[in-house]
């Protein structure tokens, strides 16, 4: 009898400490997870808070009216410097100057060119090709290509990274207007003219800021 109880007692203990050590490892696997759960919130909000407010990321121009638009805001609060410039440069040298604020409804070179341009005396023309080519400037301002060739409405660009005028890298409905935010259109001579001494004067009447510099 006494070998019996001692052998229900060292069974009894064994059964408490198997017990013990399952309720010791769900207690650490509890605690791991918790851990995990705490580190991955934590880790996601490392991501999610830049986007929210005051941490100290500007978005570019386009992105701030968009937002501002969405607001309700209206024209007058955007600043000076966010104004997008058309400028247009006749065969003679005079110059025509538009500012337009920046809407979401205006994202490329064509739908600028079209929004200033289309309530001014004399109109425009431009001919879509299509594809690569977009629409090509016929006639701005009521001035038509010359007949005889000897000059052309070419399209130039100032690069909002590059902070200078260069020749459009493609189309006008190509352009980007985040990337170049300001346009100009310019009576570019090609006869008796050499190519380099023409890309000289159009850059001396273009200058190095958005606007002509007085």
């Amino acid at each position: 009898a006494m070998a019996l109880s001692v052998s229900s007692r060292g069974m009894h203990h064994r059964q408490l400490s198997s017990s013990v050590r399952r309720w010791h490892l769900r207690s650490v696997a509890l605690l791991c997870a918790a851990s995990l759960l705490v580190a991955w919130t934590a880790h996601a909000a490392v991501f999610v808070m830049p986007r929210g407010a005051g941490m100290g990321f500007a978005p570019r121009t386009g992105s701030r009216i968009v937002a501002r638009s969405a607001l309700g805001e209206t024209a007058p609060t955007v600043n000076a410097d966010e104004l997008h410039i058309v400028r247009v440069i006749k065969v003679d040298g005079s110059e025509t100057v538009f500012k337009q604020a920046p809407t979401s409804e205006i994202s490329s070179g064509w739908e600028l060119t079209q929004r200033v341009l289309e309530n001014e005396e004399g109109g425009f023309e431009f001919d879509n090709y299509g594809g690569a080519f977009g629409h090509v400037a016929q006639k701005i301002l009521g001035v038509q290509n010359a007949e005889d060739g000897s000059w052309f409405w070419a399209l130039y660009v100032y690069g909002e990274f590059t902070q200078e005028w260069l020749r459009a890298p493609g189309s006008i409905d190509s352009i980007d207007l985040d990337t170049f935010p300001h346009i100009a259109w310019v009576a570019y001579r090609t006869a008796a003219v050499e190519k380099q001494v023409e890309e000289e004067r159009v850059m001396r009447l273009l200058g190095s800021k958005p606007l002509r510099e007085e």
